[in-house]
């Protein structure tokens, strides 16, 4: 037996579902922070020199904590992607099985697996 046909589906578009609801929240941070950093951008922009280096000092540590969030959520997403391919790699696999030579041939040209 394949070790692709040991692939559960079924949690694994369930899992990719939960991580896509999980992760809505992490939109509006970004949002908001972003916001935060372009307003701070405009007022130093017209800062003196001693409110710019609090600025830039509050503009890094914001983009630190961005960042940091941002490295998290770019690991989940990988990891989501690569169960994404997982269920494609089965259902190509299950095409071939079942003959599908039309299909198979589309869509390894798409998929590029």
């Amino acid at each position: 037996m394949s070790d692709v046909v040991k692939i559960d589906s079924l949690d694994n578009i369930q899992a990719v579902q939960e991580f896509l609801d999980d992760n809505l929240h992490e939109i509006a941070f970004f949002t908001a922070k972003l916001r935060d950093l372009e307003k701070l951008e405009e007022e130093r922009e017209v800062a003196s020199t001693d409110a710019q280096k609090t600025n830039i000092k509050t503009q890094l540590d914001k983009f630190e904590e961005v960042l940091t969030r941002y490295k998290m959520l770019e690991d989940d997403v990988d990891i989501n992607g690569q169960r994404v391919r997982l269920i494609i790699e089965k259902l190509l696999y299950l095409a071939k099985k079942h003959g599908m030579k039309d299909v198979l041939k589309e869509k390894k040209k798409i998929f590029r697996l």
